[in-house]
Parts: structure tokens; sequence; C-alpha cells
């Protein structure tokens, strides 16, 4: 409404009408709560998602127990620690993991565990499976037994921006998880972050690192592995530089997503509403 000088004046709202603009609120706000649940998926975390969701992630659950339940058919098969035989696991030193075509296909045995690879392992066999296929053990071949305390031990009290940024970044790792956002957690991911940024001084530490260092200290479940998982998987998988400064690596691995987008679902290209530059190597 006007006034006398032309101004818009505001409309006086009844205490009728504000109080029934509250309950309204109230009632999306106690439907939003009604339609959504809490769940907590293989590694610990909770989500509150729709009831649809929540569906669809018993589904995945389902075929998580499926692919598992043929893993074990295998293993009782074949023997536990098949994929660990010396013909499989020697070829580890360029890593398997880089070789899901071509050669692969020629490793004995290698044909089904690329088919079991691509259906999903186990989480209880992911440990194994992972250090089989990956490289890991070639890579702690060439070093000590000792190697990663002695690291631990070397680096320890000694700060730099990188362990400035770490300090940083732990407390925003995951919060309230239960294994990560703990002191003996973050103490863990910690070391192995610190232990990486000595190994890998021209690396250092680069935010986002300590996402994927946490998510694999949650599937191997012990310190030491954690971090030479997470040395394999960025000297050896990823492309050079995809943790550098000029993050090189990462702007490769996007521009070839691109290029495999267009060529695979062409029809869906036009009508793309996300950034190819949201899509991360990891």
């Amino acid at each position: 409404m006007q006034n006398g000088r032309g101004a818009v004046g505001r409309v006086a709202r009844s205490p009728d009408s504000e109080q029934g603009g509250e309950s309204m609120t109230q009632s999306s706000r106690s439907m939003k709560k009604t339609n959504t649940v809490k769940v907590t998926d293989l590694y610990a975390f909770v989500l509150e998602v729709s009831r649809e969701d929540a569906a669809v992630l018993n589904q995945v659950t389902e075929r998580v127990k499926e692919a598992g339940m043929v893993w074990w058919a295998v293993e009782a098969n074949k023997g536990s620690d098949w994929y660990l035989q010396s013909d499989i696991s020697s070829q580890s030193q360029t890593g398997l993991v880089s070789q899901l075509s071509g050669s692969f296909s020629t490793l004995t045995g290698s044909g089904q565990l690329r088919s079991l690879i691509r259906k999903g392992i186990p989480p209880a066999l992911r440990p194994k499976v992972w250090r089989a296929v990956s490289g890991v053990m070639k890579k702690r071949s060439t070093v000590p037994d000792t190697y990663y305390q002695d690291l631990i031990d070397a680096v320890s009290g000694r700060e730099t921006s990188a362990t400035r940024q770490i300090d940083h970044d732990l407390g925003r790792t995951f919060p309230g998880h239960p294994a990560i956002d703990s002191p003996q957690g973050q103490a863990t991911l910690r070391r192995i972050l610190t232990g990486y940024s000595f190994r890998d001084s021209r690396v250092g530490y680069c935010q986002g690192m300590n996402y994927v260092a946490a998510s694999l200290l949650l599937v191997m479940k012990n310190e030491e592995e954690a971090f030479w998982m997470l040395a394999v998987l960025l000297e050896n998988i990823l492309l050079h530089d995809s943790y550098s400064e000029n993050l090189y690596g990462c702007h490769v691995e996007q521009r070839v997503f691109k290029d495999l987008f267009k060529k695979k679902c062409p029809r869906l290209l036009p009508g793309a509403v996300f950034s190819v530059k949201l899509v991360s190597p990891t």
C-alpha cells in the first residue's frame, strides 16, 4: 500500500496470520522429518536421507551381500588368498588396478578376478584384495620393514607449512565419524599425512588428501597399510601431479572424462547441468 507521500507501506499482519504462518512452517518441518530417516552405511557414516533413498541404499547393501557370497564361494573352491598367488601378485609391481584392460586378462585367474572386482569386493576382503592388486606389496618390498615407523619417528615434532595445513584440516575431516573424529583417529590420520608429506616433499600436502587418507584408513583398518595405499595411489595409480601445486593431473583427468562423456553419452551432453571441473579423479 502507498501512504500520502507515495512511499510503499507495509501491510500489517494480524496475530492470527502470523500464527498460521508459523503453523505451516512447523507442519512442513514435521513432514520433512517424517519423510527422512537416519541410516548407517558400511563404514559407520550416519546419513539422513529420504525414505526413497534409504530403500536404494538397502538395495545396494543387498547387492554387496550377494557379491560377497560369490567371493566366498570362490575362496571355498580355490582356497583362501587365491588372488595372492605368485603369478598374480608378482604382476602387482605395476599394479593390477592399472591393468584392468589389456595385459590384465593374460594373468592366471585374472579374468575371474577382474569380473569379481567390477561387481564389488566384500568389505571384509577389501584390505587383502587391495594389497594384492594395487602394487603395495612390491612398493613395500623395496624398503626395510621398519620404514614407516622410522619415518614417523624422524619427523615427529617437526613443523612445516604442510603440517600446519594438516593440523588445520584434521577437525574438518569426516566430523562426527566415530573412528576419525576422535583424538586417536585424528592422531593416526595426522601421522599418515605428515609422514607422506616428508616422503614426497614435492607434493607435501594438498587439501583433499585428508579425505583420501581417512577413507583408506577406514577400509584398511591399519595405519601403516593406509599409508602405503596412499603412497601407491599417488605415485603409481593416479596421474603424476594430481596433488601437486598446479594440480596438473586433475586437469588431465577432467579433460579425459569430458571427452569420454562426449563419446559415450552424446545425447546427455546438451542437457548436462554439471561442470566437468566438479569431477575429481578420486
